[in-house]
C-alpha cells in the first residue's frame, strides 16, 4: 500500500500532461486534485518513514493512522520547505524581476536566461538533498523542531562518514543523471511512466536511509 499510496498522490501532475487542454473541465478537477495532492504529500514525507519503521518491526499502519500522521506531521515540513526555499525563493524573485525589466529574448519569443540559472539550480538541488539525506528522519523519529533536525540530520552525515556517503550522495547524483536524460522531451506517456519509476526508486531509497538512521539513532517504536 505503501508504494501505491505514494504514486497516487504523486501521479495527478504527471498525468496533466495527457488531458488535452480542450477539456478545460478535466485539466481544472487535474490540476486541483494535484494540488490537494501535493498539500497532503507534504505531511506524507514523515508518514512514509513511520511506515517503514512499522514495516521493519513487522507491524502494520492502519488507514486512519496514514490521515492522522500525515497532517499531524505537515506543521514541520512544512517549516523545513520555508527555511530550505530560501534560495529558491530569491531565485525566483530575481526571475520576476528580470522578466519585469525586459529579459532578452530569441526570434521565437523564448526568454534567454543566463548561463548561471541551470547550474544554480543544478548546484542547489544537490546540496540540499545532500544535507537534507537525514533530516527528513530525524523529524518523523526524533525532533518536532526544525533546527534541531537539520542538526542531528547533519551531524549525522559527519559522524558516520564514510559509512553514509551512499546514502548521502547516491539520490542526488540519480536525480542529477534523470535530469540529464530530459524526459520532457519524450512523449507525455512514455515521461508519466518514467515519473512513476522514478517515484517507486526514489521510495526504495527512502527506505534504506530510513533504516540507516534508524540503526544509527535508536527510537521509541511508533
Amino acid at each position: 500500500m505503501l508504494p501505491l499510496l505514494t504514486v497516487l498522490l504523486l501521479l495527478p501532475g504527471d498525468v496533466l500532461g495527457l488531458v488535452p487542454r480542450s477539456e478545460t473541465g478535466l485539466v481544472g478537477a487535474v490540476e486541483l486534485l494535484s494540488l490537494l495532492a501535493a498539500i497532503f504529500s507534504i505531511g506524507f514525507l514523515g508518514t512514509q518513514r513511520i511506515w517503514f519503521e512499522r514495516v521493519f518491526e513487522g507491524r502494520v499502519l492502519t488507514p486512519r493512522e496514514v490521515w492522522t500522521l500525515t497532517w499531524g506531521f505537515f506543521g514541520r515540513y512544512m517549516r523545513l520547505g520555508l527555511v530550505v526555499g530560501i534560495p529558491a525563493f530569491a531565485g525566483f524573485a530575481w526571475l520576476a524581476v528580470y522578466l519585469a525589466n525586459g529579459a532578452p529574448r530569441t526570434e521565437t519569443g523564448q526568454v534567454i536566461l543566463p548561463a548561471w540559472w541551470i547550474p544554480f539550480w543544478l548546484i542547489y538541488g544537490f546540496v540540499l538533498d545532500v544535507l537534507l539525506t537525514f533530516v527528513t528522519p530525524a523529524l518523523a523519529y526524533t525532533t518536532k523542531r526544525v533546527r534541531e533536525g537539520l542538526n542531528i540530520g547533519i551531524s549525522l552525515i559527519a559522524r558516520t562518514w564514510p559509512q553514509s556517503a551512499a546514502y548521502v550522495l547516491v539520490p542526488p547524483l540519480t536525480l542529477l543523471a534523470l535530469t540529464a536524460l530530459n524526459p520532457r522531451g519524450l512523449p507525455a506517456l512514455v515521461s508519466d511512466l518514467l515519473a512513476i519509476v522514478s517515484i517507486l526508486v526514489g521510495l526504495l531509497v527512502k527506505g534504506s536511509i530510513a533504516a540507516f538512521y534508524l540503526r544509527q539513532v535508536p527510537t521509541e517504536p511508533a
